[in-house]
């Protein structure tokens, strides 16, 4: 009788710890999940800020806050698919860090087009300034 107890025993403790386990290993899958999704969540919410903040300075003109706006659609949706199934892989993770990395560079160069085209001045023709040993009367 004694070896009987002993043997349920050590199975239900045995039992008892790979339920655990098994819990603990969901539980840390799950927060590497959360944490994923918070980071893309937080960059995608940055770079929204930056095309509005972009397009209300002028520096973004409308057509290219509606072409930085469908990137960001497209990174929503590519997020959400890879997500449908429940688990970002890594392969999936790394595409959507692409995407966003491409729209990063893009929103730059819309805010900062516009101001290179402000700063530079046309040149002057050097050929054309009046020279001042020939008498008006011969310049053509």
């Amino acid at each position: 009788m004694k070896k009987l107890t002993i043997a349920i025993v050590l199975v239900v403790g045995c039992s008892f710890l790979t339920e655990f386990s098994y819990y603990g290993q969901a539980r840390a899958e799950g927060q590497t999940q959360g944490q994923k999704q918070t980071k893309v969540n937080k960059r995608q919410k940055r770079q929204r800020q930056r095309i509005h903040q972009g397009k209300k300075s002028g520096e973004i003109s409308k057509k290219e806050s509606r072409q930085l706006k469908r990137d960001q659609r497209r990174i929503r949706r590519a997020e959400k698919k890879a997500n449908s199934d429940g688990k970002v892989s890594n392969q999936e993770s790394k595409r959507i860090n692409r995407m966003q990395n491409r729209s990063s560079r893009k929103i730059k160069r819309a805010k900062t087009n516009n101001l290179k085209q402000k700063n530079t001045k046309p040149k002057e023709p050097e050929n054309e300034t009046p020279r001042e040993d020939v008498p008006s009367d011969l310049e053509e």
